[in-house]
C-alpha cells in the first residue's frame, strides 16, 4: 500500500497501545519505531493413524499439536 501511494501525503503516524506499566494519566511519543516486530514461525507436525484400542501404534498429532501450543503459550508469560 505504501508503495501504491496511500501515505503519500501523510507525515506521521501515530499508533495508540495499552502499557500497563506505564505512568496513569500520560502519554508517551517516540520519533523512532516502537512496538513494531513479527516474527513468523511454522511448524509442522506430522503424525500417523492408528485405532483407539491401539494408541501406542500411533502418533496422535493432536496431542502432539496441543504440547506445542502450550509450550508456545507458556513463553509470554
Amino acid at each position: 500500500m505504501i508503495k501504491d501511494g496511500a501515505l503519500k501525503y501523510v507525515d506521521e503516524v501515530y499508533g495508540i497501545h495499552n502499557w500497563p506499566g506505564g505512568i496513569e494519566g500520560s502519554i508517551s511519543v517516540s520519533k523512532k519505531e516502537m512496538m513494531a516486530g513479527v516474527v513468523i514461525v511454522n511448524i509442522k507436525i506430522t503424525g500417523r493413524g492408528g485405532h483407539g484400542s491401539e494408541p501406542a501404534n500411533s502418533i496422535d498429532p493432536i496431542t502432539a499439536g496441543t504440547f506445542v501450543h502450550t509450550a508456545l503459550h507458556t513463553i509470554k508469560s
